[in-house]
């Protein structure tokens, strides 16, 4: 019998190696597979919802546009008012979304796992790259880690999240991974990009 195992949505177009100018990249991609994503829907002024998913999470609700709330193993953004996404090991499908619903049965929870694709960027000039196609103020000092946006790359409507000071996360719908992809080597041309697996 055959198992089945998720594609990555960026099939082909991914080949590790190094690519664009100079001897060291300025920004390193690395698709990220393997985690959990919920989305996560319910009323932030009810005690009994905020309590089940600090419960079943070990994090508090970010309560603040742009927020991000983290432990090392969970991942918390606000998305909008009574709205936020949960990023977490990997888990089989559904378990993440059943144990929520369990803990905060007020909530609403829809797990979109599949629905995305992630990129992880890292290195000196990540920023100068977003820069190239966000209107965020991407500054060290304004958008620090810890925080998250619901914004525009180029053409793209994604998440992007700051980990560290150097290092961000992108998530677009799956079917426009392939196109974050392209447009971000083409913007890391310049400075030199690897992909990583």
């Amino acid at each position: 019998m055959v198992d089945a195992m998720p594609r990555s949505a960026l099939g082909d177009d991914f080949i590790p190696g190094q690519y664009g100018a100079g001897d060291a990249p300025g920004v390193t991609l690395t698709e990220m597979r393997g985690q959990t994503l919920i989305h996560i829907a319910g009323d932030s002024a009810d005690a009994g919802f905020t309590s089940g998913i600090e419960a079943a999470t070990g994090l508090s609700l970010p309560t603040q546009s742009g927020q991000v709330t983290s432990d090392g193993d969970h991942l918390m953004c606000w998305l909008g008012p009574d709205q936020w996404l949960l990023k977490t090991t990997s888990a089989p499908y559904g378990e993440w979304e059943k144990h929520l619903a369990e803990s905060a049965p007020s909530g609403a929870f829809n797990d979109v796992t599949y629905a995305r694709t992630t990129l992880r960027l890292a290195g000196p000039n990540v920023r100068d790259v977003l820069a190239k196609g966000c209107p965020l103020d991407l500054h060290p000092a304004v958008f620090t880690p810890e925080r998250c946006a619901l914004s525009l790359l180029g053409h793209l409507n994604p998440l992007i999240i700051c980990l560290d000071a150097d290092v961000f996360e992108v998530s677009v719908t799956r079917s426009y991974g392939v196109d974050l992809f392209v447009w971000l080597c083409t913007a890391a041309t310049e400075y030199g990009y690897q992909v990583t697996t």
